[in-house]
């Protein structure tokens, strides 16, 4: 019975659906703190988090990520990189420009690196280096993050 006790007791504390693995280190990193260092004659800041929004990616996520990053808050700087002739997609982006740091790479200079960006991605700087956190930032997506 004590066994049976004390195996239910380590099972339940082990099963904690918040817990996760931390994400693996960005192998693109050295590349992408080049990129940031090039591109906008800027270090990287530790602690911190970074969204990258290729314009010229898949729609739904594009549009998804500018309309969420227009209506809220985040404590993220935003790269917007690329250029885009869509008049919804000008209107959030105005928005966004208001809401946060927000840094433009309008001739598509990420394109010269490797840094294995493709669609919106949220990076994170910590005493790790750098971790990308997301990359599905869908409509459905946004709703774990509170601003």
């Amino acid at each position: 019975m004590r066994f049976a006790l004390i195996l239910l007791l380590v099972s339940s504390l082990s099963c904690n659906r918040e817990s996760r693995a931390p994400e693996p280190p960005y192998q693109y990193a050295n590349d992408f703190k080049a990129y940031f260092k090039d591109t906008y004659n800027l270090e990287l800041q530790k602690n911190s988090k970074y969204f990258v929004v290729p314009l010229n990616s898949c729609s739904e996520c594009v549009d998804s990520a500018l309309q969420n990053l227009a209506i809220k808050k985040f404590d993220w700087t935003v790269l917007l990189v690329g250029q885009t002739e869509d008049s919804i997609r000008q209107k959030n982006i105005v928005a966004v420009k208001q809401n946060y740091t927000c840094l433009i790479d309008s001739t598509l200079l990420m394109n010269e690196y490797a840094l294995g960006i493709g669609l919106p991605s949220l990076l994170q700087t910590d005493n790790r280096g750098i971790v990308i956190t997301k990359t599905d930032f869908f409509y459905g997506s946004w709703e774990s993050f509170k601003p």
